[in-house]
């Protein structure tokens, strides 16, 4: 059959209760197993069921507990012969989805259940999985309204790749994702496997049968691939299936793959881009791996006389295991966090068993606790001088030494007993980050949001190495910075990185007479460099987005981004001029004498590459400029001499920066405001504006239209890849379009808005 399940399982009595597992019991009519699970809450779990006796052995039976796995129902998906389900993904007790595939005549259905189990209806936008080589593998949701699905490559030659699918409003439209954001096949004849893949947040990965693996962190939007190294699927006697993938968080992750009598396991610490062989020790089983939802932990499970019978876990990131049992059926899991977790055993028709429970806890060490898991905190990098950036809380309670912990390089921390002892790591976490050239300030303290146990005194350690992890060389050091006190002790340290240098910083916890401080912190990053008046990024980005006709009593909202002002001198700033003539790009406004109004000066922290945005109501009151046509115009400046507004200042022309000049008409009282084809001057459309400024999770657009009409948006990326896309329809006049950006990564985007006549494109900054 050309879409399997490991099918190396074998019958084991459960008629017992291991110390982390609880027996329960699962009605199944057939000889079977569940080989996915889904964990919701601590009550909510749901499965697929495996037929071990039919033909087909996949079913569309599916189970479900919302009691904690006290009582199992089971339950059937109505659909016709040779549909089954090649996975299931439950949102919660009421609403489930699975993917449907036909082992004998290809093509996928997604099927959705809003009452429990209890109906099922079709999901799939028509053209879905409708192709020849179409098969359905896999759905999964980030949340309520965010999902993807993937299925066997369809297409021909160069264009042929995996067909994939979002949504962005719970599955009531899938959008196809477009050819050029998939990575081209390795082999013509691959295909991907029915639930094979692993999630963590918005980043999505699965594997192929030539032993790839595709990563998309948009939820789908936007993929790239890379070669695990692992061999490419044999259908001999010696073939080789990738039995499963796991990632404990958006870096950490680890593969196996199985034959008759040996496997390999590859490990990746840079979200899949690269993968290494390991070596695990201890009680390792390679047919099921499952990560544990907020920690570093996987667990693997057995379930057949080759690889063994039990569980174990990791918290090395799949280096050693410790056993939790070594004779029970395992067959998959799913844990939502240390101390809850479902698994599943085969069991024969009408037997009690079929559902484990787990009744333990797993350590809950940090994800960060080694050096291979840690934290990449390169945002809070490269932010404009002046601008202090955090993240966090962090917590170090449960966190250890490890293998991988240095063993010099901290020689400035604090004395593990207080009478002179040597210096000792502890309870330390793990950062890293790559060099860029500027100097910042990193401080650890325990005052950020969100902190609900601060760590004890604020006392915290800081020490920052170059190279790879096991082989790490000391660069800095810090146990009480700048900031610290009779009473408050946060490491602190300025330091100047090395362009493309990557760094591994450790934060650890002060001890005292054997007590270490514990709880939580954050790391805060301050850009210590000075802007010089010759950078040339300094005004890259400033626009002013406005409404260019103004009516009386009407509010005109000026938003400008891309703020970055010089630094240098004892005088420097950002203002808004609105003047009577068009000033971009001159270096010395204030020059051109009756001409300019001011219009104030904008509260911008120097250097903060930011935004600003105001309102100004044209009104007698509130619109000091009068009727008529004005430009604004964004300014930044250093090294200047006087005191006061703008207008007090000598500036510097070798040192000023004047951005684009915007026309805007302010209307008189008594004058009829134009319904907006004069508005328009002749174009059927214009884009007035968008809001706000930066985009966070919803993109306002601001469109003046001569007619009613259909406008198609489109939000591309800097490398041109369309990545939202909408059709919207307009009103004659004004019109507020709306756009879901929140799954969109921060940066830089073009928004491009046309319709049969005409297009409009805006740049914009996602935060």
């Amino acid at each position: 059959m050309r879409k399997t399940l490991l099918t190396l399982i074998a019958a084991v009595g459960s008629l017992f209760t291991q110390a982390q597992w609880i027996s329960q019991n699962v009605p199944m009519t057939y000889d079977g197993y569940m080989f996915d699970m889904e964990t919701v809450d601590a009550n909510t779990c749901w499965g697929a069921l495996w037929n071990g006796v039919a033909t087909s052995q996949y079913t569309s039976d599916f189970a479900k507990t919302i009691d904690g796995g006290n009582t199992w129902t089971t339950g059937t998906i109505p659909v016709a012969s040779g549909w089954v389900i090649s996975n299931i993904w439950p949102l919660n007790a009421d609403t489930c989805f699975v993917m449907m595939c036909n082992i004998n005549a290809g093509g996928g259905m997604i099927y959705k259940t809003v009452d429990g189990g209890t109906t099922w209806t079709q999901n799939s936008t028509a053209g879905m999985y409708s192709q020849g080589t179409s098969f359905g593998n896999v759905i999964y949701f980030s949340d309520s309204q965010n999902g993807f699905t993937m299925g066997d490559p369809v297409g021909a030659g160069a264009n042929k790749r995996y067909e994939l699918y979002t949504t962005n409003d719970g599955g009531a439209n899938w959008t196809a994702v477009p050819v050029a954001n998939i990575p081209a096949l390795t082999n013509a004849g691959e295909y991907g496997i029915t639930n094979l893949f692993s999630a963590v947040g918005s980043n999505i990965w699965f594997a192929t049968t030539y032993g790839d693996v595709l990563h998309s962190s948009d939820n789908g939007l936007t993929w790239t691939k890379s070669a695990s190294g692992l061999p490419a699927y044999t259908a001999n006697g010696n073939r080789q299936d990738i039995s499963d993938i796991a990632f404990s968080d958006a870096n950490n992750g680890i593969i196996t793959q199985v034959n008759a009598t040996t496997y390999i396991v590859k490990q990746t610490t840079d979200g899949g881009a690269t993968w290494n062989t390991i070596t695990p020790t201890g009680n390792f089983y390679p047919t099921e791996i499952e990560a544990v939802g907020g920690s570093n932990i996987y667990v693997s499970g057995g379930s057949n006389a080759t690889y063994g019978f039990g569980s174990s876990y990791s918290t090395d990131l799949g280096l050693t295991w410790t056993a939790l049992d070594t004779n029970f059926s395992h067959t998959t899991f799913d844990f939502l966090n240390s101390s809850t977790g479902y698994g599943a055993e085969y069991i024969a028709a009408g037997s009690p068993g079929g559902a484990w429970k787990f009744s333990g806890t797993l350590s809950n060490n940090p994800l960060n606790d080694d050096c291979a898991g840690a934290i990449n905190i390169n945002t809070q990098f490269g932010q404009a001088p002046g601008t202090l950036t955090s993240s966090g809380p962090y917590d170090n309670t449960n966190a250890t030494t490890g293998p991988q912990d240095p063993t010099t390089g901290f020689a400035c921390f604090g004395e593990p007993d207080g009478n002179g002892g040597a210096p000792s790591l502890d309870n330390t976490l793990w950062f890293t980050f790559t060099g860029d050239g500027n100097t910042y300030f990193i401080e650890a303290p325990n005052t950020c949001a969100g902190v609900t146990d601060p760590i004890d005194d604020g006392d915290t350690q800081i020490a920052i190495y170059t190279g790879t992890c096991g082989n790490l060389t000391p660069v800095a050091c810090n146990e009480d910075g700048p900031n610290a006190t009779t009473t408050y002790y946060p490491a602190g340290l300025n330091f100047t990185t090395t362009p493309g240098t990557v760094y591994y910083m450790i934060v650890d916890g002060f001890s005292l007479q054997g007590t270490v401080s514990t709880g939580q912190f954050c790391v805060q990053v301050t850009n210590q460099s000075v802007i010089a008046c010759g950078d040339t990024a300094i005004n890259s980005g400033l626009t002013v987005l406005n409404k260019p006709v103004i009516c009386y009593d009407s509010t005109l909202t000026i938003a400008v981004s891309g703020i970055k002002a010089p630094t240098v001198g004892t005088t420097k700033g950002f203002s808004l001029i609105i003047s009577t003539v068009d000033i971009s790009g001159n270096n010395d406004p204030l020059s051109l004498g009756s001409t300019i109004i001011v219009g104030g000066t904008g509260t911008i922290a120097v250097g903060s590459n930011g935004t600003f945005q105001t309102n100004l109501v044209n009104t007698t009151a509130g619109n000091p400029f009068g009727a008529g046509v004005f430009y604004i115009t964004p300014l930044v400046y250093g090294n200047a001499t006087g005191t006061g507004n703008v207008t007090g200042l000598t500036l510097d022309p070798s040192c000023t920066y004047t951005g684009a000049s915007v026309m805007v008409e302010f209307l008189a009282q008594g004058v009829i405001c134009p319904t907006g084809i004069k508005e328009l001057n002749g174009a059927s459309f214009a884009v007035t504006g968008i809001y706000p400024v930066p985009v966070k999770n919803t993109l306002n657009i601001a469109v003046e239209s001569a007619k009613t009409s259909t406008m198609t948006i489109t939000i591309s990326d800097v490398l041109g890849r369309n990545i939202v896309s909408s059709t919207q329809s307009v009103n004659n006049g004004s019109n507020t379009l709306t756009l879901d950006t929140q799954n969109l990564s921060s940066g830089v985007y073009t928004l491009t808005v046309n319709n049969e006549k005409q297009q409009s494109t805006v740049k914009f900054v996602k935060q």
